[in-house]
């Protein structure tokens, strides 16, 4: 395979989302099953998953500061917690 810009571009890409969902989604759903046990997206994980890497395509460059900054990553897992809560 040949290495261009598209090339480039698309593992960047791959490598945001991937990230957002190992030190975004799983922390958040970590701190939501000892919160609240019962909550449905702590029963449906593997789907609310699916929908957390969905939409973190659909946004993984603004998603790049809160997985590569300790204070903007608590701040969104907070927030996310809260939100689903």
């Amino acid at each position: 395979m040949e290495l261009n810009y598209t090339n480039i571009l698309i593992g960047f890409w791959l490598a945001t989302v991937l990230m957002s969902v190992w030190r975004l989604w799983w922390p958040a759903i970590t701190m939501l099953k000892l919160i609240k046990p019962d909550s449905i997206t702590v029963r449906w994980w593997f789907l609310s998953g699916i929908v957390f890497a969905i939409m973190s395509c659909i946004v993984a460059p603004l998603l790049l500061p809160a997985v590569l900054h300790e204070k903007y990553r608590f701040r969104f897992v907070a927030t996310y917690v809260e939100a689903v809560k």
